[in-house]
């Protein structure tokens, strides 16, 4: 980080003489320390809950973010705000929870209609619509397993395991 930011952080840490140290002082000294530093901004980060640590750093001007779990994402009000997850419909399960199309641009903003085809459920029309396959050659194609429908299972192939 920048030794600006550094500065900040050692005056937030309690510890603004660390930005002085000569070992500290500059970025390319940090660089040079990145072992010892990260380990002194680990025991300082690790003797405070999270929230503080967010409030503190903040209020120091230091730019910082927890790393969401999963469950920190979906309580999130900024992620809610931003509609950054959404509900898709999916055949089997109902609805499902699934990222928003990212990015999301003005003119074309994308979304999510659906968690998703099965295996081969979209086969026909893409090889129809695309390359212009008549329907014998799909039918061809499917009765020698070439492609699948939703409605022709996969077959799946065993798992090799040691034999006994």
């Amino acid at each position: 980080m920048g030794d600006a930011v550094f500065r900040r952080l050692a005056e937030a840490m309690g510890q603004p003489a660390l930005a002085q140290d000569a070992r500290f002082a500059t970025a390319t000294a940090r660089s040079a320390q990145v072992d010892e530093i990260d380990d002194l901004i680990a025991q300082w980060t690790n003797a405070r809950p999270l929230a503080e640590l967010e409030q503190v750093l903040e209020q120091a001007a230091v730019p910082a973010m927890r790393i969401f779990t999963i469950a920190d994402i979906f309580a999130d009000p900024h992620y809610r705000a931003r509609g950054a997850i959404v509900r898709a419909p999916d055949p089997e399960l109902g609805t499902v929870a699934m990222a928003q199309a990212v990015p999301r641009l003005s003119q074309t903003p994308g979304a999510v209609r659906h968690a998703g085809h099965r295996l081969g459920e979209d086969s026909r029309t893409v090889l129809r619509d695309w390359l212009g396959l008549d329907s014998a050659a799909l039918d061809a194609l499917q009765a020698s397993r070439v492609i699948l429908d939703s409605s022709t299972p996969p077959d799946m192939p065993q798992a090799a395991g040691p034999s006994r």
